[in-house]
């Protein structure tokens, strides 16, 4: 049973009883300093922090355990003041153990549940709190706490087992932190971004500002204001993109680091550059500005982290045509390379690893690879446009072509698809603008851009070019003979 009145005052003021909490399993730990240490040391693995006793100093212990794990964190009063940060702390968690979101047994039943909205605030207490007036909460131990340990790009493994798709969710961070500090707006900006690429509807709850040198949280609010109150917060609460427009490269910065699946990437496509204020082209060129450069290695061999700096490098990410296609053309090398696999070496684990002379070959069959994306009747039509300076009008653009307005306007549609053309205006007199992107028709690097930029010489039997500004004209030849079956091979390493 909880008897401290220290610790009672603290649950009063964010709207909670001591009975209340013990019903969830929180304790008080009582006894002598050495039943304490013992305690302690049990919980957290040390009874001593920054040179301070911890049971000696501290006149009273709460712990808070994690429900469904063996994880908590205990709450000290006073808090420890660490003179050479200049700072207090107030919790403390076991030491070499992975933090976690707080989620009480009845929120863990809603993991399927998507139709039932769940907020995400700061603290255990903010959590109760909410939870106690009919909200469904998680609360984190810190604003960061969100994430993966292992990968700070992931969702921690407890939040990515809920179902976001179509949820609601109302994320509410302390005041005026969330103005003032933007270490915690980015943490909330970067949460909300996270459950957006879950396909989550996401929207930030944002506190009134207290009196200097205060802290608001949502526990304070709803037991000064009442539940009520909070309520008409909580419905004005703000696309979490509202926010983001004034931190669009901190943003953009963030997805960069991203390891993107395809439907994360079409809904980032159709959704982020309009919401964020930006064109597509403008959005992708950020995009790639703040791509990591991998360092360059004196090797004749690509590593998995060159074949996407190089290539990707020249290649035109801000055109969305050709975004689908940067993954095919690296399984096309991979390919080459199971298929010379008599010429390539191996690494430690069997894979064959690819070469320069596999990038020559797909290079060479570029135009057949991207010209079979384009419609005849399409690229007829923009030859015309570009003949007459790259504008034309529709009217004027149907005479030369002799066809139906039925028949100009599929072509059209399947230009604009592609992002080749820009229909200005309406009817006869609407203009056809080609686009700039429209000479973009084959988006490889030149080989010698790429030994360029790898700063490797290329392999002996993939002769240079004459001129380094034009393309191979000898090609390596297929080798017809495989001394084993190409399936026992363990992979390709490109």
């Amino acid at each position: 049973m909880i008897t401290s009145e220290v610790i009672k005052a603290d649950l009063e003021k964010s709207g909670l009883s001591g009975p209340e909490v013990e019903a969830l399993g929180w304790y008080e730990l009582k006894g002598s300093k050495e039943e304490k240490r013992k305690r302690l040391f049990e919980l957290l693995g040390f009874t001593e922090f920054k040179r301070h006793d911890l049971a000696r100093e501290c006149e009273a212990i709460l712990v808070i355990p994690y429900p469904r794990t063996k994880f908590c964190r205990v709450r000290f009063y006073p808090p420890i003041y660490v003179e050479e940060e200049d700072k207090e702390v107030k919790y403390l968690q076991p030491s070499k153990v992975p933090t976690k979101p707080y989620i009480l047994d009845h929120i863990w039943e809603l993991q399927k549940k998507p139709h039932k909205p769940l907020l995400i605030t700061e603290g255990e207490k903010k959590a109760v709190c909410l939870c106690k007036y009919g909200w469904n909460a998680i609360g984190l131990p810190g604003v960061w706490n969100f994430t993966n340990t292992v990968d700070k790009n992931k969702l921690a493994p407890d939040l990515e087992v809920f179902n976001w798709r179509g949820r609601n969710v109302h994320i509410v961070y302390d005041s005026p932190d969330i103005y003032d500090n933007y270490n915690v707006r980015m943490a909330a900006l970067k949460l909300s971004l996270f459950l957006f690429l879950e396909e989550a509807n996401v929207y930030i709850v944002l506190l009134p500002k207290p009196k200097p040198k205060e802290k608001y949280g949502v526990d304070d609010f709803i037991a000064e204001q009442g539940w009520e109150a909070f309520k008409e917060l909580y419905e004005k609460a703000r696309e979490w993109t509202k926010i983001a427009k004034n931190h669009v490269r901190d943003i953009i910065k963030i997805i960069s680091k991203l390891n993107l699946s395809r439907e994360q990437l079409t809904l980032i496509q159709a959704f982020l550059p309009k919401a964020l204020g930006l064109g597509k082209k403008d959005f992708f060129s950020l995009l790639y500005a703040f791509k990591p450069k991998s360092e360059v290695k004196n090797s004749k061999e690509w590593t998995q982290e060159e074949e996407h700096h190089v290539i990707a490098s020249c290649f035109p990410t801000d055109q969305e045509r050709f975004l689908r296609d940067f993954k095919k053309i690296l399984y096309l090398i991979k390919a080459s390379a199971l298929l010379h696999q008599h010429q390539r070496s191996k690494n430690e684990h069997e894979q064959v690893i690819a070469t320069i002379d596999d990038y020559c070959i797909i290079y060479e069959l570029q135009p057949l690879l991207f010209e079979a994306i384009f419609d005849p009747k399409v690229k007829e039509m923009l030859d015309i446009i570009l003949e007459n300076g790259g504008k034309m009008t529709k009217g004027e653009l149907q005479d030369i072509l002799r066809i139906s307005r039925w028949a100009l306007n599929r072509r059209l549609a399947k230009a604009k698809e592609q992002e080749l053309v820009e229909v200005e205006g309406r009817g006869r007199y609407a203009t056809i603008i080609a686009s700039d992107s429209i000479d973009v028709l084959y988006p490889l690097p030149l080989p010698s851009e790429v030994e360029k930029r790898k700063n490797i010489p290329l392999c002996t039997n993939a002769p240079r070019p004459e001129n380094a500004e034009e393309p191979y004209k000898k090609m390596v030849q297929p080798s017809l003979y495989h001394a084993t079956p190409i399936h026992q091979n363990k992979g390709v390493i490109v």
